[in-house]
């Protein structure tokens, strides 16, 4: 399957760019996890500035995943 990551403006976010969090936190993608579920929004793996990985929903990016 191939799954995207897109903004709310419906727009591909790809692994290596840079995003701000809700609080507006400047991060990296690095990547992401599909739901696997319906009820499921997925995940999205960062890279804060100062080297961290996180994994966060990928609403706190104002993003989500679209399986397809």
């Amino acid at each position: 399957m191939n799954n995207k990551l897109i903004n709310e403006d419906g727009v591909e976010v790809m692994e290596g760019q840079r995003v701000l969090t809700f609080r507006g936190e400047e991060v990296e993608v690095v990547g992401w996890r599909a739901p696997h579920k319906s009820s499921s929004s997925g995940r999205v793996m960062i890279k804060d500035v100062v080297g961290n990985f996180r994994e966060f929903f990928p609403s706190v990016i104002g993003c989500k995943i679209v399986v397809g």
